[in-house]
């Protein structure tokens, strides 16, 4: 590198040069060459006593974590149970994953609760033999699950209005939704406040 960079210095010392990004398959019949050559060379298996170039760290536990997250997105899209979840999360996101393992352990529990559908909702707890009436006990108009908790209870219409801006969602807008703005919803709703420390 250093004897390119002198003899580029040497060059420009008696005449303008000029430095141009040429990208790749542009027409170039020399770039084009040395296209067609480094795909031949990667090819040709390796004749020798060990690997010629090592493969960093980053690249292997780059190549594993695509693989894991094809994988476990082709295991979602292929469930057919998860049906409350499935209404609100189409799949993986980062940005949520990391903002709800920055979540203390209390709050964890009725953020991931809520859209999974496993939250103490009438309808899970009648579920679960722990009540004997699904209905929301709030507005007394439909089921408590999850999703009419977050989306339709007429109860939690100004908590919903403060948060979102608007009195109801459709249930698709949870997957869209900031861990941030559901851990305000759920605070404003006192919901499930008695497992929950502020």
């Amino acid at each position: 590198m250093r004897e390119c960079k002198e003899a580029l210095n040497e060059l420009a010392g008696s005449r303008l040069v000029c430095l141009t990004w040429v990208p790749g398959h542009t027409g170039i019949p020399g770039n084009e060459r040395a296209d067609q050559l480094a795909r031949q060379a990667s090819s040709v298996a390796f004749v020798g006593p060990e690997t010629v170039l090592l493969i960093s760290h980053i690249v292997i536990k780059t190549a594993i974590m695509d693989w894991a997250n094809r994988l476990s997105d082709k295991r979602w899209q292929g469930l057919t149970t998860c049906r409350q979840t499935k209404e609100m999360i189409t799949g993986r996101c980062q940005r949520r994953a990391r903002d709800l393992l920055a979540l203390p352990r209390q709050m964890l529990r009725p953020v991931i609760g809520v859209p999974t559908g496993h939250s103490r909702v009438q309808r899970h707890l009648s579920l679960m033999g722990l009540s004997n009436d699904p209905s929301c006990s709030y507005c007394g108009e439909a089921i408590e699950t999850t999703s009419h908790f977050l989306c339709h209870c007429n109860y939690f219409a100004n908590q919903r209005t403060t948060v979102w801006g608007k009195p109801f969602l459709d249930p698709a807008d949870i997957d869209v939704v900031t861990v941030g703005d559901l851990v305000r919803f759920i605070k404003k709703s006192h919901r499930f406040s008695a497992s929950i420390q502020y």
